[in-house]
């Protein structure tokens, strides 16, 4: 069957030890287990560290295991036959857990940092919910974790933050909420970011241009505030970037015209103010460009022809119209007209009055375009953070 080697408990009296405390803890919640973990990790011929096997049935057990679309080979001495595991019978040690849309209900259990050698953690698509473990984040060799299409509430953990190895963080569609915790900065070989569809708030930390080797950065429906970072400047390999339907304000950082390899930049539906600055135009492999729905106004740069664009959304903004056209279609400038012809998907229309005049609090209060902040686009000087 592949297996080299069956392994036993290295020391029975202390695994009993530990397995009583355990079994102890666990018969006092109201919890009905499928199987006591005693019964499957210490049976005879078990091929994986007891530890590792205690957090594998307590994971069974908290998320409905019986219950299952596929249980296939669970609570057998041959781990590796378990299905949704890869484990390394040789070492002792799980190796990744893949269960996503699988029917697990219930919760996660708090001792998954047993899992010592784990890279991948998928439980995508299932019912799970309550917090996310905090000490997740001591799986020191975890490299993908994917929690997505779930029911997590709470904040996300400050310490996923020290998982140096992780490379995937798949957080979407959830009820996670509070700010992003500005350790997340320190996840240094991170390529791939996904936390939309959530209750998340507060400022974009500028820690996110820390993130040297992002490739995509999706925190779209969400409730975040603010400017957008002008240190995502930083992220030098980014080619995907969607934070649309927040409350972000401001305009649009200059600076994100460094961003050479973009290829998509989706900011639909916030508050996004102020003129499309030039340097956009340096954004030449980027084919898709989401800024309907929000407070831009101005004539569009000429340097978009630099723009190999399949998508041109910016309805429902406050560019420049023709009083007399029905859809309020946005003035194309001349120079952009042959250019705009050749993109596949546009939408834009329904622009609204520019009006230099805001209604607050029931008083008018005037406005300037000159008073629009542009974000600092200057490199953030990266700072050792102490632990």
């Amino acid at each position: 069957m592949g297996i080299a080697t069956f392994r036993s408990v290295k020391n029975p009296a202390a695994a009993g030890i530990r397995f009583a405390l355990l079994a102890g803890v666990l018969l006092l919640s109201d919890i009905a287990l499928a199987d006591l973990p005693g019964s499957v990790c210490l049976q005879p011929g078990m091929n994986v560290e007891f530890d590792e096997c205690i957090s594998l049935v307590n994971l069974y057990n908290l998320s409905s295991g019986d219950q299952w679309s596929d249980n296939t080979g669970w609570g057998s001495a041959d781990v590796s036959g378990w299905v949704g595991l890869t484990v390394d019978t040789v070492g002792g040690h799980v190796l990744a857990i893949d269960l996503p849309t699988n029917g697990l209900v219930g919760i996660l259990p708090s001792d998954l940092h047993f899992l010592t050698r784990l890279q991948t953690l998928n439980l995508s698509d299932n019912q799970l919910g309550g917090n996310i473990p905090d000490n997740l984040g001591d799986v020191p060799s975890l490299r993908n974790l994917d929690l997505s299409r779930n029911s997590f509430s709470g904040a996300i953990p400050a310490s996923l933050g020290r998982l140096s190895a992780l490379q995937n963080l798949q957080l979407f569609d959830n009820q996670l909420e509070g700010e992003l915790p500005v350790e997340l900065g320190a996840l240094s070989n991170l390529r791939s970011f996904w936390f939309d569809g959530n209750q998340l708030s507060g400022p974009l930390p500028d820690e996110l241009g820390d993130l040297g080797v992002l490739e995509s950065l999706i925190g779209s429906d969400n409730a975040f505030s603010g400017p957008i970072p002008a240190s995502i400047a930083n992220l030098s390999q980014l080619r995907l970037l969607a934070l649309s339907s927040n409350q972000l304000t401001g305009n649009l950082p200059a600076c994100l015209g460094e961003l050479s390899n973009l290829e998509a930049l989706i900011l639909f539906d916030n508050q996004l103010s102020g003129e499309l600055p030039v340097a956009i135009g340096n954004l030449t492999n980027l084919d898709t460009l989401g800024l309907g729905q929000n407070l831009f106004y101005g004539e569009l740069p000429e340097s978009l022809v630099n723009l190999p664009l399949d998508v041109f959304f910016i309805d429902g903004n406050r560019f420049p119209f023709d009083p007399l056209d029905q859809f309020r279609n946005a003035i194309i400038p001349l120079a952009l007209q042959a250019w705009f012809s050749g993109i596949a998907k546009t939408n834009i229309a329904f622009q609204n009055e520019y009006s230099d005049i805001l209604f607050a609090n029931g008083f008018e209060v005037a406005l300037s375009r000159d008073l629009d902040v542009t974000p600092d686009c200057a490199p953030r000087r990266f700072v050792p953070r102490i632990r």
